[in-house]
């Protein structure tokens, strides 16, 4: 009896690492979670883990009446979180009024992230309304496209 409980136990646990991650409400929730506490801490090697290879990010900012749109790459993108983050210091971030869609096997994100840091002493408050695509990849969830749109 005891050998077929282990046996039970472990065939379980095998075939749950074999599936990998599921693409619902709930674990799209628990990775921008996770997104929020790596960006608050600021890393940018845990970060990279979560991002397709292939991610399309668009970044359009407003600032002092000029708008500029920017497309990056995934390597260029955390070149430039993990620059920023060198040169500022207090820095905050949050995520809020998440909405997450599910829909022919992708997950449609929307939310709001408030930044602020200072630089150059000089305090900097950002905030963007971003859209993301999360999809499942290789059994992990991946973000695939971001496009914030921010204000600063």
């Amino acid at each position: 009896m005891r050998y077929i409980m282990l046996s039970t136990i472990l065939i379980l646990m095998f075939t749950t690492n074999i599936m990998g991650e599921e693409l619902t409400k709930e674990t799209v929730q628990a990775l921008i979670t996770k997104v929020e506490v790596i960006a608050k801490a600021r890393n940018t090697n845990q970060l990279e883990k979560l991002l397709s290879e292939d991610i399309n990010i668009v970044i359009n900012i407003q600032a002092n009446g000029n708008k500029q749109t920017m497309r990056v790459a995934k390597l260029q993108y955390l070149s430039m979180l993990k620059q920023g983050w060198e040169m500022c210091e207090n820095y905050t971030y949050e995520i809020s009024d998440v909405n997450i869609k599910i829909k022919n096997g992708l997950a449609y994100v929307s939310s709001n992230v408030e930044e602020t840091m200072i630089c150059n002493n000089q305090q900097i408050k950002g905030t963007s309304n971003e859209k993301s695509i999360v999809k499942l990849i290789d059994n992990k969830l991946k973000v695939t496209e971001i496009t914030a749109s921010m204000k600063l």
